[in-house]
């Protein structure tokens, strides 16, 4: 349908009802001898594209307007007469829906828009078959009711304007979205463009400009040779490239000596800058309490980096030998506090397997050294007769116990591991927590907090947490409450140009 049939439509509609006009009492007489037939004559909709008395959370519309599965509108209608406009002009016009010329409407007008606003319906009208306010029921980043309603007070009103009628309620135009175009213009959102975009760029200059031969041979040597210096290939390059600097010799010596505190309880006269961290760690793993260390120094700085280094070619092979590393890196968990400590065991509990166990978990006979104690309460307590009546039944009954224990319980399976390492096998547990600084504070605490717990629970342990200023500053305002040994380094910012140039050089 055209809009100059809809208008011939229109107007044979409006001049029978004008005829007809004292019969038309009631809201259903309005509804069906003017209303229904303009939508569906004039305007271009079916009977199938109307739902009459819809229900909506608030009550029932009259008619519910769609084309296919996209709402159009919905129209309220009111009896013959029922909506008084505060105006005597009689050509269309835009009258804001909380102003005088619409303030005996407002009640229609706010039912109309309940029953679009949940469903985000675009267009709501309102009417009694002679007068017609026809408003967007919500507007972006504006109240509704401020904004302005297009009005048509009359037949002769829709006759004068009816591109305008057509353009706002047509099928033909609602596919187009042009009541969007009128509103914005109304309203001066300027949602919809109105004007053409120029490009910058001519289209006859926008292409794809071709590759030279040469140009795709130094492609692929420039991508392998900067391919090679992010280290992917070569984990030892990133070690090999790190700048050393007066701080991380300084942390070396002294997390070296940290190291050895616990492992061989040192003479404090041999504490000198020259043997450094490798002395603290050496001194860690033969005394009688942990240590927590904190690597301070901004993003980027390397602290992760030194590490690594440190354990691989810093400390001697005797020490890191007796020391058992357990990489934790907090930027590979999922962040939901919830399952952040499950996590971080599971991650604790496999790296140890792996250094521990030939098959990178334990065996019959290993398992039952962690549960040893158990295996002797059960033999000489509540299972005795049955260990002296059939041990093999026993240790199957046993095997149960111990596979409850190790799936349900696993933080007290990893304690067992770290007990393990220190009690039996003389060995010390170094935990490297990283990447914390990227969670919030509540996160950081919990997780400080629980390896804090472990390191208590063996006496013998290491905790180093790389962190930036702020973080170790947080943690050193907790210290003061639960009385953790503390200490940390401070890393400066790297020197690109000098990281750059050792990698080339490699």
């Amino acid at each position: 349908m055209t809009v100059d049939e809809g208008y011939e439509a229109a107007a044979a509609i409006l001049k029978e009802a004008a005829d007809r006009l004292p019969e038309i009492r009631s809201e259903e007489d309005a509804k069906v001898q003017i209303i229904t037939r303009l939508l569906i004559e004039a305007l271009g909709w079916r009977h199938g594209d109307m739902v009459c008395e819809a229900h909506h959370e608030n009550g029932f519309s009259d008619y519910l307007v769609s084309d296919g599965e996209r709402k159009a509108f919905v129209v309220e209608a009111k009896r013959l007469g029922e909506i008084v406009l505060g105006t005597s002009s009689k050509s269309k016009g835009y009258y804001k829906l909380a102003g005088p010329v619409l303030k005996q409407a407002h009640s229609g007008i706010i039912q109309a828009a309940s029953y679009c606003q949940p469903y985000g319906i675009p267009v709501s009208v309102l009417t009694d078959g002679i007068n017609w306010v026809i408003f967007r029921p919500w507007v972006p980043q504006a109240y509704y009711m401020d904004k302005q309603a297009i009005v048509f007070p009359g037949h002769e009103a829709i006759l004068q304007d009816f591109s305008l009628f057509y353009e706002l309620l047509s099928k033909e135009d609602h596919r187009r979205s042009t009541y969007q175009v009128v509103f914005d213009r109304i309203h001066e959102n300027r949602l919809v463009l109105d004007q053409a975009l120029t490009s910058p760029i001519a289209s006859s200059e926008n292409g794809i400009v071709q590759k030279s031969s040469l140009a795709f041979d130094l492609e692929q040597v420039f991508s392998n040779f900067f391919a090679g210096l992010t280290g992917d290939d070569d984990p030892g390059m990133i070690i090999d490239c790190f700048v050393e600097t007066r701080e991380s010799r300084v942390a070396d010596f002294s997390l070296d000596r940290i190291t050895r505190n616990v492992l061989g309880n040192l003479n404090p006269q041999e504490r000198d800058i020259g043997e450094g961290l490798k002395t603290i760690v050496k001194e860690t793993v033969a005394g009688e309490v942990g240590q927590t260390i904190f690597i301070v120094g901004p993003s980027g700085a390397g602290k992760s980096t030194f590490l690594h280094r440190f354990f691989e070619r810093t400390l001697s092979p005797d020490v890191r030998e007796r020391c058992i590393v357990i990489k934790v890196d907090a930027l590979d968990a999922s962040g939901a506090e919830a399952v952040a400590l499950p996590w971080m065991t599971e991650r604790a509990i496999t790296s140890i397997e792996k250094q521990l166990f030939t098959d990178g978990y334990p065996l019959w006979n290993e398992l039952l050294a962690l549960y040893h104690l158990e295996y002797k309460q059960k033999s000489n307590g509540i299972d005795a007769l049955l260990y002296q009546r059939d041990k093999n039944a026993f240790k199957e009954k046993f095997a149960g116990f111990v596979e409850e224990q190790v799936a349900k319980d696993r933080e007290g399976y990893l304690r067992r591991l770290l007990s393990n390492i220190v009690r039996n096998r003389k060995k010390l547990p170094i935990f490297v927590i990283d990447n914390t600084d990227e969670f919030s504070l509540d996160y950081k605490i919990v997780v400080f907090q629980f390896f804090q717990a472990l390191r208590r629970s063996v006496d013998h342990c290491l905790l180093l947490f790389p962190a930036t200023d702020r973080s170790a500053w947080t943690f050193s305002n907790l210290i003061s409450l639960i009385f953790i040994p503390l200490g940390h380094f401070s890393f400066p910012p790297r020197l690109l140009e000098k990281c750059f140039v050792k990698e080339l050089n490699i």
